[in-house]
């Protein structure tokens, strides 16, 4: 039985090594300059990025409550999106006055218009047709979406399955890599 473990994630790394290299969700996250090594990869290198080591936007209407989020869809004014914020992390915000564990970074969730079941969500590109798209402002706050209720894949190499072998992933990107 594989243990239960978090995502891990890749990292953005420079092409002239002068700065560290930045953790990042995928690929496309990477900032100009910098070529994507995937969470197999970077192990071998001896770094590790965490959720909370991940930076994400920032929803900055007053409508999202100027909060952490992946991408511009998780945003009710979706032009209102910093791509970049670096007090915003996948775990929460870490900005000056707010604490993480009352601001943390919220995502959408889906719902199947049959059985009422609903499933927390990295983007709402996740939801199925089957399924309706909620933004996180519009879930109340009992049913709210946060890092650690997002569910993940696995990546694993062989057929069986073991710890050595696989990985927690947030995308299939990762698998590649």
């Amino acid at each position: 039985m594989v243990a239960i473990s978090a995502p891990r994630f890749g990292a953005c790394f420079y092409q002239a090594q002068t700065q560290q290299p930045v953790c990042a969700l995928m690929p496309s996250n990477c900032p100009e300059g910098t070529s994507y090594m995937g969470p197999r990869e970077i192990l071998t290198l001896k770094i590790s990025c965490k959720a909370d080591d991940v930076s994400v936007g920032r929803c900055t209407s007053s409508l999202d409550d100027n909060r952490c989020a992946v991408d511009s869809d998780s945003c009710s004014i979706q032009n209102k999106f910093n791509r970049k914020s670096d007090a915003c992390t996948l775990f929460g915000d870490h900005a000056e006055g707010s604490s993480a564990s009352f601001y943390q970074t919220m995502f959408p969730s889906c719902r199947d218009k049959i059985s009422n079941q609903k499933r927390c969500v990295l983007s709402q590109n996740d939801c199925t047709q089957s399924e309706q798209r909620s933004q996180p402002m519009e879930l109340p706050w009992a049913d709210k979406c946060f890092c650690h209720h997002v569910s993940t894949g696995l990546c694993y190499n062989k057929s069986t399955l073991a710890a050595e072998d696989s990985l927690c992933a947030m995308t299939s990107k990762e698998c590649d890599t």
